[in-house]
């Protein structure tokens, strides 16, 4: 009797810890070598830890790795981690490092969230040397989100997945621009299409091999394709585009 009582306390204790890990917020990370710094531009919006129970406001000294480790983010910011083009934060890296978790939890790592407000990621790891990119699990984009989110990111190999339907105008525009390494990109599922939303989205991806294997989009918008996949020198095929070719300067340069 008392094996079986210990072993069904084992076993609560085993259950107990999976639905508590299970509710934990995927928040956004950095895996980095010792000595690395993180800054970002707007330090009020967001707090830091390194083992997601002890958290710190962030400040204009970012924080310096003492340790090969990891540096979990997160932040409450209703109305967007970026609001405009003239105030906004972007994360900088003094070495090369890993990015994953929830892109959302810097919005509100309290809850669900799949609306991505405008401008809410603007310029976000712009020329940071990031390795891996973290989830984009928005379904509805508004203005400039993402717009040139990871411009520049000269380490970033394969593109992250992005789901959305909803799209604004100029949401992805520049997006991946300048990710010279980026091998492969995201399947883009929205047939509703908003202005330039996808302009310039992969512009001088050099290194750029597997394309979206289709784009599905039957409602196009004016330059919404436009210069897409411009100066890829390494595309073989491109994908199987389902638009009519009617919309006004909607393929340009593309």
């Amino acid at each position: 009797m008392k094996k079986l009582f210990s072993f069904i306390i084992v076993l609560f204790t085993i259950i107990s810890t999976a639905f508590a890990q299970s509710d934990e917020p995927d928040y956004l990370c950095f895996e980095v070598e010792a000595e690395t710094v993180i800054k970002f531009g707007r330090p009020d919006r967001l707090e830091y830890s390194l083992d997601k129970i002890t958290w710190q406001k962030l400040t204009n000294s970012g924080v310096t790795a003492e340790n090969d480790c990891v540096i979990y983010f997160r932040g409450n910011n209703p109305y967007g981690l970026n609001t405009d083009y003239s105030s906004y934060g972007s994360f900088s890296l003094s070495k090369p490092a890993k990015c994953s978790g929830n892109i959302m939890t810097l919005v509100n790592w309290q809850k669900e969230i799949t609306v991505v407000e405008n401008y809410c990621f603007y310029r976000l790891f712009a020329n940071a040397p990031i390795t891996t990119a973290p989830k984009l699990p928005g379904l509805k984009l508004g203005k400039h989100c993402y717009e040139n989110m990871f411009y520049g990111c000269k380490e970033l190999v394969i593109a992250p997945e992005i789901p959305a339907t909803t799209l604004g105008e100029c949401c992805c525009q520049s997006m991946f621009s300048e990710c010279t390494k980026l091998v492969t990109a995201p399947e883009l599922p929205a047939k509703n299409l908003a202005m330039s939303c996808y302009s310039n989205m992969f512009n001088n991806c050099t290194s750029l091999i597997n394309p979206p294997s289709i784009l599905p989009a039957t409602q196009l918008k004016q330059s919404c394709y436009s210069g897409m996949f411009r100066n890829c020198s390494n595309l073989k095929e491109s994908p199987y585009i389902c638009g009519q070719l009617d919309a006004s300067m909607a393929y340009q340069y593309m």
